[in-house]
């Protein structure tokens, strides 16, 4: 894949693959968790969102096994043996996928390169069920650019990687970018540009990012590279 087919992708599986050895497995969860929170309406039960929530908080390091493994089985409980439209099912499909843990894993004894295949496992599955949901008020096709651009928000460009420089991270601009993460909230995109550019950032992938349309996710490259999240 070249950088220009990366930027005008609209189909996140070969973006997937491409990145499969060029990013990290907590990109891939929070990635596959993004995906979850844009049909969070459509998850039939509160289940389901909590497991999104314990997955991005493991990925984050915040919570240990134990409690992500109880997430992810209540969501298979939750799972009905009677009739389910196909929109809920999808919906439920993804959000069981975006919070799997493997049985060694499960048990505490996967090593960090399993977590990491799991992680990009969820990535993928994700990114084969949230287009279904989203279909329901937009064209499939719209829909997976969306996916797409939600997984180009977490990964960025691997064509072009940024390093940060210290004078960015002023008080403002840390302050933006923690508050965005924790609230997952991303409408001060636009105001993180500004004070990027005021501490005399020059890069202008940064702040054309932060002025897109999005989508914007936990885990977005930009504020990742702010916080020092890998």
């Amino acid at each position: 894949m070249t950088e220009a087919e990366w930027l005008a992708a609209t189909d996140p599986t070969p973006m997937l693959e491409f990145a499969q050895d060029r990013t990290t497995g907590r990109r891939f969860r929070l990635f596959a968790c993004g995906c979850c929170r844009l049909v969070r309406a459509d998850l039939p039960d509160p289940v389901c969102l909590a497991a999104v929530r314990a997955a991005e908080r493991f990925a984050d390091g915040r919570a240990g096994v134990a409690e992500f493994a109880a997430a992810h089985h209540a969501v298979r409980r939750a799972i009905p043996h009677g009739q389910l439209s196909p929109i809920g099912s999808d919906a439920i499909a993804a959000a069981f996928h975006a919070s799997y843990l493997g049985p060694d894993s499960s048990g505490g004894d996967a090593t960090g390169d399993a977590v990491r295949v799991e992680s990009f496992i969820s990535a993928v599955t994700a990114a084969r069920f949230v287009p279904k949901v989203l279909a329901r008020r937009m064209p499939y096709r719209v829909a997976r650019e969306v996916v797409s651009g939600c997984l180009r928000c977490v990964v960025g460009n691997p064509f072009r990687p940024v390093v940060v420089e210290p004078g960015w991270r002023t008080t403002t601009v840390v302050t933006l970018a923690r508050q965005m993460y924790e609230s997952r909230d991303f409408a001060p995109m636009p105001i993180l540009a500004d004070a990027l550019q005021d501490a005399s950032c020059e890069n202008p992938d940064i702040p054309a990012h932060c002025r897109g349309e999005g989508p914007h996710v936990r885990g977005c490259w930009v504020v990742d590279l702010i916080l020092g999240n890998e």
